[in-house]
């Protein structure tokens, strides 16, 4: 169905055609908007200055968005070759006033007590209750004076509606929603659709990639057509635990599963072209929207034609996604701040990939492109009552560019687009505060990267872990039969389906990411952030430089989250899952206490202690880079503001200053 955007939170939301435009190209902004003609800039964001060379040129008056919500079918039906049938399985997940399916002026209708009726013409026959979670197969046949409807609980009871009395006409039959989708969708799984007239027997077995159409096996008819954005390779009628992996036998996975708040990519028009000039400066910029007193910022990333700089910055991209638009439910969760960015999903139903269906399936598919509300320069966080995500990267790239630094700035999705090319000209590669989300190409990029000589600085937390995929139209993660605090997967469901590879943790597939950046999540909490105490290692003469200007015993700083360089999720060293030979334990914060917790599903080894502690850590790579780490989320939201010089700051400083000229000798 389409929805309207409600826009009581934000006046204004909107998305790039991508996340990232080389200087010297165009990019289009997609907007709705309750302001037809709000007052728009460009402005550099890490910079914090005008955006010289960026022009913005209206496309048309802004207006309030549509977008769609839920999932359904339909496939033709051929009324004039006389009677035919259609057969499909299904599996409710929830009851709920819902068409299961419509042909012409006829529906069977599903009530919120699970009984399911026959309406047509105004005159209802009802049928039986229908049991969720259990399979259920349908049969519509349809002999031109009338149609019979026939169901079948899977060992259990069958069901057959009388013959209406009356021919049924229409050329299409919909499985989902009524005709038109104009009411919310079903929550079901369904598969095993069969149509069949004098002409032949027509069958469109689901595969395990999405797809917005499924081809006809017998090659007698069009495409099944799949609308919103479903979920594939799930478990269907067939699959009896034997098999895990889809691939292994997908016939066990021949299924899709419909919800009513699936949401697909947005296809809002073009509002905005900003055109950028060839000799913009690299980096982060906003596309300003003003309305009265109410402000909106878009971010978007320039990056260099021919890419100079020494340092690469990789925005974490794929974790802002996956945090996008969450709704975080205050009944669940205690909110110590507020923000629009949050109120406004929750007005509009909309989902992150730590949100749950409504049927309690967890969200394992974010569509792009669509607005992400809580990407924006002074989003708060509400668990943890500050900022999260890009403010923090934000804040880095400011000071980096205060220092005179010159970096290029690329995102996850260029990384996974363009493996190691799109770190080919850089000599040391940056993290973001929360690099979580990695895919395989991604992680092939790095090895190659540090093999030339390339160093790596981590300078966040619980990053490398989860494993996910990208497609054309979206991000995509399973989360395992672990899962987290907010779901995990059904029992057979925890591989991907755009790629078929196992989803989950990097660490249940062999990488965990202790082996590339010498440390691993170990710990999470919201309420405070700790100093990090100097050990013995940091005293050596061979790392004296990055302690230059440091106390000999501990550090510290101000932070913009929880107040301090070390907390919200912490890394640390693990024999379990490997240490990297040459890697020195620089510093550590902690132990973490009160709300810190240790990562669902974490076993340690048993020798070691189990503590919840950040670790700082440093490796000298035999290419002759380093590989720095340092454990915690707050790390980047503790570098000083303008005009101010704290710890942390001069660390980064030093360790800027030792990767340039260690650089420059290669």
């Amino acid at each position: 169905m389409r929805c309207k955007v409600n826009h009581d939170s934000m006046f204004a939301v909107g998305y790039f055609t991508s996340l990232s435009v080389h200087a010297g190209s165009v990019l289009d902004f997609h907007a709705s908007s309750i302001c037809p003609r709000p007052e728009i800039s460009v402005v550099a964001l890490d910079r914090q200055a005008p955006a010289a060379g960026c022009t913005v040129t209206r496309l048309g008056d802004l207006s309030v968005g549509e977008f769609g919500r839920g999932s359904w079918l339909d496939v033709d039906v051929e009324q004039a070759s006389g009677p035919w049938s259609l057969h499909f399985a299904f599996e409710l997940r929830t009851w709920d006033e819902r068409c299961l399916v419509a042909v012409g002026p006829w529906q069977l209708v599903l009530g919120v007590d699970g009984q399911v009726r026959s309406v047509w013409a105004g005159v209802e026959s009802l049928g039986p209750p229908l049991p969720l979670r259990r399979w259920i197969a349908a049969s519509l046949t349809c002999d031109g004076a009338g149609l019979l409807v026939s169901l079948a609980v899977a060992d259990g009871e069958r069901f057959s509606f009388p013959v209406i009395g009356a021919a049924i006409e229409g050329d299409r039959v919909v499985i989902g929603t009524n005709l038109d989708a104009s009411i919310p969708s079903l929550n079901a799984k369904i598969a095993e659709v069969v149509y069949c007239n004098p002409a032949g027997r027509s069958a469109w077995p689901f595969g395990l990639k999405p797809s917005l159409g499924v081809a006809d096996q017998a090659g007698l008819r069009g495409q099944l057509r799949v609308h919103g954005a479903p979920t594939f390779s799930v478990t269907g009628p067939e699959w009896d635990g034997t098999l895990l992996d889809p691939r292994l036998a997908p016939g066990h996975y021949a299924c899709v599963q419909l919800h009513d708040d699936d949401q697909p990519p947005f296809d809002w028009p073009a509002s905005l072209r900003i055109e950028v000039a060839e000799h913009v400066v690299p980096g982060v910029y906003g596309l300003t929207l003003r309305h009265g007193a109410e402000v909106e910022t878009f971010p978007f990333v320039v990056r260099a034609r021919r890419p100079t700089a020494r340092i690469v910055f990789l925005l974490p991209t794929l974790t802002y996604q996956a945090y996008a638009n969450e709704a975080l439910p205050e009944a669940l969760y205690p909110w110590l701040a507020d923000d629009r960015g949050h109120r406004f999903a929750q007005a509009n139903g909309w989902s992150s990939l730590y949100d749950r269906h409504r049927d309690g399936s967890g969200v394992s598919w974010t569509s792009w492109p669509k607005p992400w509300t809580t990407l924006r320069p002074d989003y708060i966080y509400p668990l943890c009552g500050g900022p999260h995500g890009f403010p923090l990267d934000l804040h880095a790239l400011q000071f980096l560019a205060r220092q005179g630094v010159e970096v290029d700035v690329i995102t996850d999705h260029d990384l996974d687009k363009e493996g190691g090319a799109a770190l080919a000209s850089g000599q040391a590669l940056f993290t973001g505060s929360h690099p979580e989300y990695w895919t395989r190409a991604m992680h092939a990029a790095l090895p190659g990267f540090l093999a030339r000589g390339g160093s790596l600085a981590y300078l966040g937390g619980n990053g490398f872990y989860w494993a996910g995929a990208l497609g054309e139209q979206g991000l995509e993660v399973r989360r395992g039969v672990s899962g987290t605090r907010t779901w995990e997967d059904a029992p057979g469901e925890s591989h991907l389906a755009l790629n078929g590879e196992p989803g989950g943790l990097w660490r249940w597939r062999g990488k965990p990411e202790h082996r590339i950046t010498g440390i691993g999540s170990t710990g999470m909490g919201f309420s405070h952030a700790l100093p990090y105490r100097r050990l013995v290692d940091s005293h050596a003469a061979d790392v004296a430089w990055l302690f230059a200007g440091v106390g000999p015993d501990t550090f510290d700083a101000p932070g913009l989250l929880l107040g301090g360089p070390a907390g919200y999720e912490v890394d640390r060293l693990s024999r379990k899952w490997g240490i990297p030979d040459g890697t020195r334990l620089l510093a550590e914060a902690g132990p973490f206490e009160g709300d810190y917790a240790w990562p669902d599903g974490e076993l340690y080894d048993a020798a070691e202690d189990h503590r919840i502690v950040a670790h700082m850590t440093l490796r000298f790579t035999p290419a002759g880079g380093i590989v720095f780490a340092v454990g915690s989320v707050a790390w980047l939201g503790a570098l000083p503001v303008a005009g101010e010089e704290n710890d942390v700051g001069r660390i980064m400083g030093n360790l800027i200053d030792f990767i340039l000229a260690v650089q420059s000798l290669h």
